[in-house]
Formats: structure tokens, C-alpha cells, sequence
């Protein structure tokens, strides 16, 4: 409702009344926490009391408060529930005189005055154990109603569970959302306040089942002033249930906190532990007293006893037994023998169950006493949709699922099956551990692949799975940004890939974990396009073209080859694939060291196409059409080219060519042809001329028609001779179709006019 029941001066009061709770609930401090919050529930109860005894009728109507102000939380916007026990006309004169002060109360009248329970929802009857009289004549109807209800409890407890269960699925479901974990409700979200409540209504009609756990009822008293506290502030600034990201300074702000993100921290580890002792509670309420007394004497010894004793019992109620013996357990040391113990887990691909066990019960934590760290650690943006711990979870739980059931991942399903049994414990591990250094400065993927190798070796992990996670830990965020922000096709991309070891099994489980960790983080962050995209990439690097390529820079490491970076950025990935890979990083060598024009290089191919390579130490206008004339002038006809100029190396332009001749016949033959006159130059018409694309630098000329004999030689002489400076070329021949494809720098005169000129020429009228 409205806070229509305080006016501006009252509401200042207010805000003086209510002082920060100062609160650690991951214990790191300890704090005595502070009334201020019940002082002000208290404050605001006489405010709302002193407008309605003003009421004449009041009293005659025997009115009993329910809810939140019988509990004394009653918070600035909170329902105002009323019962009134009195005659029928008094509580309508009282209803009306409330709804004429702009008041709004939600009230009812029992249907029976002998038994308030009859016709009333079994959660409302649950309302009437707290509900408080405001006059001694309501107090005494409302005591005799009680007695009746604690006299038939044992029949009220089986319908008020079964109510709550019901409730709490709902209320789960409702608030299952991105926005309640970055943005928690702490009314109706998960260990809440309604949690609370729950848990402590079932601590009083249950106390034959805590009568020896009065600490977790202290704690959960504890954790309900932090909460009701925040939510009192909340509402006097109008700021309602859920503490939305751009309030989060200004609340931490006020509670002392100098970080955002630890104010969070205690808000995600308070709902935390408020969820789990709920869940806790609401379970030994159903459990039969024989084995509440079978959990009171459990005795674990050691980490392994603990390990063995949740895997066969993975409830609630065992999870509790081994919080209550973990500073024992924590005392061991072996971490060798803990690390046997979590192999074997993982080897023996545990229930889903179980792993949400190992974390809620902290028996991981003092495993692996990092995560302590990332206790209610928050990503604050609107991708991660879970803490740091939770996610963690989930990308195990992604990994477990996704062994079941291989086809979750659409189009990278295919790349699944590719994985082995060894493939699938380094994804299980990566997905413990990918995360683990979030919250430290730095980068959490360097010092996550630090943290794996201090541990594992600790452990006695064998040596391939410690460098095999280190590495997936170091790149896992790799593949989404090359799949997500750079082009899958470029030879770019390929090399900076390679460069940090993204190739082989390490490529495979790479992508499959890509997807899980996307789908952990925010399972509606994994979409059709992500998934087309991050298939493509892996594709693109499993092509002829990209593996030949791959194949070009593992020759030239073996080799303690350093390409440089413009060679390998303007060598074309097609020539990669269709020249030996040994062939280009011995020519390579040649280049580099050459300080003069290297001697024409030939090579032929299984397919008895001969590739020639022409080299010139410096470029000049013309140079490409000396090499098509000699080429011509030697009765061969180019299939394809590729044209290269390097500023470091200069011109490196190679030739696929048909040839009678024999390699040695036709080495000879260039050599002459290079050094006489150009050879006449035949006519070619071409079908079609055209621009296909073109910036304020360059231009793409297009010349396609019926494949005929010095096709491309007429073309480069004309684009000569209209002043073109060819930057590259690409002659493509298919059946008897070619397209000859040029890059022109453009000149200062009109390009239109130019090309009109060679349509005019060279086109078929």
C-alpha cells in the first residue's frame, strides 16, 4: 500500500528512528546488531493505532491485528491486515471511517464467531497464532481461538506444511528470474523474509523437532534484523522490495558499507544461508523423529568419511550434520588425499544432487578453501545472472547434464561426440575452477591457470590434467570472442588462435565449453545466433584452408621459425592451401634473408598444375603484366594467381598455370621470356565489367566472361594502360567461365570514366 498513514513530519522522524544495522553474516566481524528496525516496526504500529482509536467505533469492533504488525515488523508500505471479532455493523461503520482517512486495510469477519478457522484459507489460520488483540475483550476471544487451534496442531501441522510447500514452489518459480539474482527481492525471493518467517513459524509448532538447534533460530533472528532493516530503509525512500542496481551505493552507502560489491556480498550470503536453513528446517519438520535422533549422533572422523557419507545421503539434513562438523574437518591437511577423493568423485559421474550437496554444505569449501572467497561474490551487470559460486555450480551442473544428454547444445552437440572420457574430467575440472580468481585484481583467467597448477600439484594431480586445465582455465573466454567479435574466415583470427595452442582436443573441448559456460552464466544468453556463430568458427578452423594454414605457422615453430606478421597477414589463405606447407617456410627463409631478386621458384602439383613464383626485391609500374606476358609467351595458361607485395620483402606473386612443357623446359623458357621484348598481347572480349566494391582508397574490378587464352594478360594490360596500380589480383577459372579479380589503388581522375573506357574496349557489343 501506499504510505499515505505518515506525513512529511512523521516521515523525517521516521528516518531518525531508523540507524543502519551494522552486520557480517559471513562472520568475518562480528557485530552486536542493532533495534533500530523493531524500534521503528513499533514506532510505525502507534502511528497507524493513534488514527484508528480516533475512530469512535474502535473498540466495539474488537479489532486484532494479523501479519507483519502483530509480529511488530510492520514496515512503512506494508499490508495493514485486520480481523475485527465484533458486531457486524460497528466494523463496517469502522471501515468506512478508515477508508475515509485514505487508509487501505485488507480485513475479514470469521464466517463463524465459534470457530474462526471455518471458511478462512489454511495460511490465514496459520495468521491468527500471531494475530494481537487491541482491546481485552478481542484478547480473550482470540486466546480461546488459539487454544482450539493448538489443541487439533497435530492436524494443523500436516495442512500448514502441505500449504507452505505449495507456497514456496510458487513463490520460487515467480521470482526465478535474472533480475532477482542481480537484484534480489528480499521479501519474496529465495531466503527472504517470507523464507524467514516460515522457518520460524515451523521452529514454534515443531519444538520437539530443534529442541536442540536453538542456535540456528538465533542466527535466523540475526539474519531477519539485517533484513528488516534494509527493507525499512527501502520503503521510507520508497525504494519497495527489491534492491534495484542503482540504489545499491546509496544502500551500502548508508549501512558503512566502502564497496558496492561487499554490501552485496553479505545481502547474497545472507539469503544464502537463510535459504538453506529454511530448506533445512522445512525438512526436519517432515522427518520422523527416529531418524532426527539418527542425524543428532553422527559422527564424521575425517574428509573422506564426510565425501562418502553426503554421496550416499545428499538431503538437507545430512548436509547439516557436516556443517556442524566442519571446523574438525577443516583441520586436515592432506590435500594428496583430498584430491584422491575429488578425482574419484568426478570419475565416478556424480548425481547432480550431490555436487549441489559438496557446495551448500561447505564440505567443498574447506576442500578447496578459495572458494570461501567467493562467498556471495556478485558480477554486477546484466549478463551474469548468478554469483560467482552459483555459477560455478552451474557450469558443473551444465557439464553433467550435457554427458546425458548430448543434444543440448544444438549444432556444437556435433562437436560433442568427438569428446573422450579424458576430455570430459578436464571439463568437469575447468568447470570447478574457470572462475575460481574472480574478485582479485588482475585477470581471472591468468590467475585462475595459476591456481589450478599451486593446487593440483598439491593435490598429486597427474602432470597432462594440470597443464590441460591451467590452459582451458587461462583461455576460456578465447573462443567467444573470436566466434562473438572477429571474423571466423579471417587468417587473423586463425593465427592468433594458434599462436595460444587452439587446435586439436584442446579446439574441440574449448568450443563445448564455451557453450557451457555461457549457458551457466545466463541460460538465456545462449541463443540460435551464438550457437551458429561459435559452430561456424569451429568449422572454419577444421577446413581444408584453416588446417593447411595451422599447418604452415606448426611447420615454421618446428622449424624455430619466426614468421612475420605482415607476411602471414597478406599471404593468401587459398595459395596456403594449395602450396606444400615445407615448400613456403623454406622459400620463406629465402626471403628473408634475400637481398636480391630470388630465382623462379616452380613446383607441380598431383593435379599437374604448375605453380610458378615470381619475386622482384622492388615493385615499378607494369611488373605484373611482364609476369602474365612471360607466362603467355610461354604457352601457359594461368589458372589462378596471387599477388603479394610486402614491405619489407617486396614483390612475391605466384601463378597457377597449365603446361605442357616439363618444370625444367619451363623454367628456362621464363628465364628468356623475363629478359627479351613483351610479347604481343591477344584481344579478349569479356561479358561483363564491373565494380563489385569500392572505398575512398581502393577499388575491386571484376572481369568475367568465356575463358579464353590471355584473358588475364589483356585485362592487366588494359588496366595498365588506363593508369591502374594493381595492389593485388585473384584470377578464379571454373569449367570454361573465368573471373579475374583486381584491387586498384585509385587515382585522383575519375574511375567512372575509366572503366567506361575498358567496357568500351574489352566488353562483347
Amino acid at each position: 500500500m501506499a504510505r499515505t498513514f505518515l506525513n512529511d513530519e512523521e516521515l523525517e522522524k521516521a528516518k531518525q528512528l531508523l540507524k543502519p544495522t551494522k552486520f557480517r553474516a559471513t562472520k568475518a566481524k562480528s557485530y552486536k546488531r542493532s533495534p533500530s528496525a523493531n524500534t521503528l516496526s513499533l514506532w510505525l504500529g502507534d502511528r497507524l493505532l493513534d488514527r484508528f482509536t480516533k475512530i469512535p467505533e474502535w473498540e466495539e469492533s474488537l479489532p486484532i491485528a494479523l501479519g507483519s504488525w502483530a509480529r511488530f515488523e510492520i514496515c512503512p508500505n506494508s499490508d495493514i491486515d485486520l480481523l475485527f471479532a465484533g458486531p457486524e455493523q460497528k466494523v463496517k461503520k469502522v471501515v468506512k471511517a478508515i477508508n475515509d482517512l485514505g487508509l487501505k486495510v485488507r480485513h475479514r469477519v470469521p464466517e463463524n464467531f465459534e470457530d474462526w478457522t471455518k471458511g478462512v484459507e489454511d495460511y490465514d489460520v496459520m495468521a491468527l497464532l500471531h494475530a494481537r488483540s487491541f482491546t481485552a475483550e478481542g484478547h480473550e476471544k482470540l486466546h480461546h481461538q488459539q487454544q482450539l487451534i493448538r489443541s487439533q496442531i497435530k492436524n494443523w501441522r500436516k495442512k500448514w506444511l502441505k500449504v507452505m510447500a505449495k507456497e514456496r514452489s510458487e513463490r520460487a518459480t515467480r521470482y526465478d528470474s535474472i533480475s532477482n539474482y542481480l537484484e534480489p527481492n528480499i521479501k519474496y525471493g529465495k531466503g527472504g523474509l517470507r523464507d524467514l518467517q516460515q522457518a520460524l513459524f515451523l521452529f514454534e509448532i515443531f519444538p520437539e523437532k530443534f529442541v536442540d538447534r536453538i542456535d540456528v533460530k538465533i542466527n535466523l533472528n540475526h539474519h531477519k534484523s539485517f533484513l528488516l532493516n534494509l527493507r525499512q530503509h527501502m520503503h521510507l525512500y520508497e525504494l519497495g522490495e527489491v534492491i534495484v542496481g542503482p540504489e545499491q551505493q546509496s544502500i551500502s552507502q548508508w549501512l558503512g558499507f566502502t564497496l558496492t560489491k561487499d554490501f552485496m556480498k553479505e545481502v547474497q550470503w545472507t539469503l544464502s544461508e537463510v535459504s538453506f536453513y529454511s530448506d533445512w528446517i522445512f525438512e526436519r519438520s517432515k522427518t520422523s523423529e527416529k531418524l532426527i535422533n539418527i542425524y543428532r549422533m553422527q559422527k564424521i572422523k575425517s574428509i573422506s568419511d564426510a565425501y562418502e557419507y553426503l554421496r550416499q545421503d545428499s538431503s538437507r539434513q545430512a548436509q547439516e550434520v557436516l556443517r556442524n562438523h566442519l571446523n574438525t574437518l577443516s583441520k586436515e591437511k592432506d590435500l594428496q588425499k583430498i584430491g584422491k577423493v575429488l578425482k574419484k568423485i568426478f570419475k565416478s559421474w556424480p548425481e547432480e544432487i550431490f555436487i549441489r550437496a559438496l557446495f551448500s554444505s561447505g564440505l567443498l569449501e574447506i576442500s578447496i578453501p578459495e572458494l570461501k572467497r567467493l562467498r556471495g561474490l556478485v558480477q554486477h551487470d546484466q549478463y551474469h545472472r548468478y554469483t560467482v559460486r552459483a555459477h560455478l555450480l552451474q557450469c558443473i551442473r551444465e557439464v553433467l547434464r550435457l554427458r546425458t544428454r548430448p543434444k543440448n547444445l544444438g549444432k556444437i552437440s556435433y562437436w560433442v561426440k568427438k569428446l573422450n572420457e579424458e576430455d570430459w574430467q578436464i571439463l568437469l575440472w575447468t568447470a570447478l575452477f574457470h572462475d575460481m580468481a574472480k574478485g582479485k585484481r588482475g585477470d581471472h583467467s591468468t590467475q585462475g591457470a595459476d591456481l589450478v597448477k599451486r593446487e593440483f600439484i598439491k593435490m598429486k594431480m597427474s602432470l597432462r590434467i594440470t597443464v590441460e586445465v591451467a590452459w582451458m582455465v587461462k583461455n576460456h573466454l578465447l573462443l567467444s570472442t573470436a566466434a562473438f567479435r572477429r571474423d571466423p574466415q579471417d587468417p587473423k583470427t586463425w593465427r592468433k588462435l594458434h599462436d595460444l595452442g587452439v587446435k586439436g582436443p584442446r579446439l574441440i573441448r574449448l568450443a563445448v565449453f564455451t557453450a557451457l559456460d555461457i549457458r551457466a552464466t545466463n541460460p538465456e544468453a545462449w541463443n540460435q545466433w551464438k550457437e551458429h556463430l561459435l559452430h561456424q568458427l569451429v568449422q572454419s578452423l577444421h577446413s581444408p584452408r584453416a588446417t593447411k594454414y595451422m599447418m604452415l605457422l606448426s611447420e615454421a615453430e618446428q622449424k624455430k621459425i619466426k614468421m612475420s606478421r605482415e607476411f602471414l597477414s597478406l599471404l593468401d589463405p587459398s595459395l596456403v592451401e594449395s602450396i606444400p606447407t615445407k615448400l613456403l617456410v623454406k622459400d620463406y627463409q629465402e626471403l628473408k634473408k634475400s637481398k636480391r631478386n630470388l630465382e623462379t621458384l616452380l613446383w607441380q602439383g598431383n593435379n599437374g598444375l604448375t605453380w610458378v613464383r615470381f619475386h622482384r626485391i622492388k615493385d615499378k609500374a607494369g611488373l605484373f603484366l611482364e609476369f602474365t606476358q612471360a607466362l603467355y609467351a610461354s604457352g601457359s595458361s594461368i589458372q589462378e594467381c596471387y599477388i603479394q607485395t610486402f614491405d619489407n620483402y617486396g614483390v612475391y606473386d605466384w601463378f597457377c598455370v597449365k603446361s605442357t612443357k616439363k618444370l625444367s623446359q619451363l623454367k628456362t623458357l621464363l628465364n628468356i621470356m623475363s629478359q627479351q621484348a613483351l610479347a604481343k598481347v591477344p584481344v579478349v572480349k569479356f561479358d561483363e565489367i564491373l565494380v563489385t566494391s569500392e572505398d575512398s582508397q581502393q577499388a575491386i574490378i571484376s572481369f568475367r566472361g568465356r575463358n579464353k587464352t590471355g584473358a588475364l594478360l589483356c585485362a592487366s594490360q588494359a588496366l595498365y594502360q588506363q593508369g591502374f596500380d594493381i595492389i593485388w589480383a585473384r584470377a578464379h577459372t571454373w569449367g570454361r567461365q573465368i573471373d579475374d579479380v583486381f584491387c586498384v589503388n585509385k587515382m585522383s581522375t575519375n574511375i567512372d570514366t575509366k572503366i567506361s573506357n575498358l567496357k568500351a574496349e574489352l566488353l562483347i557489343n
